[in-house]
């Protein structure tokens, strides 16, 4: 039977000059839009735009999921009358949908598709339909099922050898390589929670647009500064450590805590790079925790320096300076990055000599520290630095609108003797709303998702798989939450080493 061809034309149209039809009824979900924008991102555009002509003005009958996600599109204009549009409306994808699925088929048909393209399908066929069509139903994982990596003690794998600047309580600098293993080369890459942005400074590709946040005012103010003026930044945290300095600056620099948030969110090209060497400096001489948390001999009421030696200790017991080795972060000794000084890899191989290239100790150091901070400074030149809650990192105008995004959530734990300065330890509720964003966006194909915590039973989505790693031990004196520590990772990160 031959019918009539309704097609006028073939044209393509910007989207702005396209009009929704108001007589649409389907609406279009989150997770329907990420499916979309897989197939866009992996396949590109497969079909036109339907719209009809009526009045001069050009009005959708198919693509209104599409229309936002570009500026111009094909479209098959129809020849049309207005109840023709209606009747077209109401029933071209009500008869697609009507269509019955081959489970078989369908199964089969997503076994030959190669990994990347199975990743993308995955998103339109969700765990649940699957598990719907051939009869089952879902269940979450218990914590004993989920595929696993188990990461011995003596584990190294391949990065960037730039290490962070300051120990952090809870860094991920000991697996940075496995996270980035687990992620691949991506177009994007969100760091929310970055502390000394181990897993962005270990990071082994050339990825286009990076992002890192944290809450805590001294620790973004670190990064931009170094982003910014590394010159400055390392003659500020060019200090031996010395107790009484310790205590001095670290009572200076809470007197800045008060301004340092609100000057960092309204003004984007404020940074104190004195602050920033200060802070580094201290972070790298102080033990255990508290640094720049107001705890300590000395601390700061209003306009007042109080003494609170009580809760630190009395005169020669009060807390010391980090005593332990040789130093840590910008106090260790720095070996040259490149020249005569070292002959190995990073920051820690090997000692410098005194008076080589004609200079002594103090000059070495200071030599060193300067080229080490210019190295954060180049890592850093097409980082976004913000300052704020998680959640103002994780929407789609930061992370998916620029591509196949990894995103590394490490929140506070919300239990265990750690403490963080910008907010503290002690409440679960971040990382519990972390862990349901997480999860909520684990299906999208263009999200690599990585969440840090404790192993805690949690139920965990299928598809998601877990990292189990032993932090090292640091000045707790317990260690038995070190070997509970777990990354799990979304169903569209790459799976190396996973036992299943």
């Amino acid at each position: 039977m031959t019918y009539r061809n309704r097609i006028r034309e073939y044209r393509t149209v910007a989207s702005s000059d396209l009009a929704r039809n108001p007589a649409n009824f389907r609406r279009h979900p989150e997770h329907q839009r990420a499916a979309l924008r897989g197939l866009l991102a992996s396949v590109g555009r497969v079909a036109p735009l339907l719209a009809y002509e009526s009045g001069g003005v050009l009005t959708l009958l198919d693509g209104h999921a599409r229309l936002d996600e570009s500026d111009a599109w094909d479209v098959a204009i129809l020849d049309i009358d207005e109840s023709e549009a209606l009747t077209v409306l109401a029933m071209l994808d009500k008869i697609g949908a009507d269509a019955e699925i081959d489970a078989d088929a369908l199964l089969a048909l997503l076994d030959t598709l190669p990994s990347a393209a199975r990743a993308t399908a995955g998103a339109a066929w969700s765990d649940d339909e699957l598990a719907a069509i051939i009869g089952e139903a879902a269940q979450p994982q218990a914590a004993g099922d989920v595929p696993t990596e188990d990461i011995p003690d003596d584990d190294g794998v391949e990065t960037d050898d730039l290490l962070a600047p300051f120990p952090w309580f809870g860094g991920k600098a000991r697996v940075a390589g496995r996270v980035w293993a687990r992620f691949g080369e991506v177009d994007c890459y969100v760091e929310p929670f970055c502390g000394s942005a181990a897993v962005l400074l270990a990071c082994p590709y050339d990825v286009p647009t990076r992002t890192i946040n944290d809450s805590d005012g001294y620790v973004s103010n670190f990064w931009r500064a170094v982003a910014a003026d590394p010159e400055a930044v390392a003659n500020s945290a060019d200090w031996p450590v010395n107790e009484n300095d310790l205590f001095a600056r670290h009572v200076w620099l809470m007197k800045q805590s008060g301004d340092l948030v609100r000057q960092l969110e309204t003004d984007p090209d404020y940074y104190d790079s004195k602050i920033a060497g200060w802070w580094v400096w201290g972070c790298c001489a102080w033990i255990g925790t508290g640094w720049c948390s107001g705890e300590g001999p000395w601390s700061v009421e209003g306009d007042q320096v109080v003494s609170i030696r009580g809760n630190a200790g009395r005169g020669v017991n009060r807390k010391l300076p980090h005593l332990g080795d040789a130093g840590r972060g910008v106090n260790r000794k720095l070996p040259h990055l490149g020249g005569a000084y070292s002959d190995g890899r990073g920051i820690t191989k090997r000692v410098f000599a005194a008076d080589a290239d004609g200079v002594g100790d103090c000059a070495a150091i200071s030599k060193n520290l300067a080229s080490y901070i210019s190295r954060l400074s180049d890592k850093l030149r097409r980082v976004r630095v913000c300052c704020g809650d998680w959640a103002r990192v994780t929407t789609e105008s930061v992370t998916t609108c620029h591509g196949l995004t990894a995103v590394l959530l490490d929140p506070p734990y919300g239990e265990g003797a750690q403490e963080y300065s910008g907010g503290g330890n002690g409440d679960k509720r971040i990382a519990d709303a972390v862990w349901a964003w997480a999860c909520a966006n684990g299906d999208n194909p263009l999200y690599r998702i990585g969440v840090c915590g404790y192993e805690d039973g949690r139920d965990v989505p299928a598809g998601w798989t877990a990292m189990c790693w032993k932090a090292r031990k640091g000045y707790a004196a317990t260690v038995e939450n070190s070997a509970r520590e777990v990354v799990w990772f979304s169903p569209h990160c790459l799976t190396p080493n996973v036992a299943t």
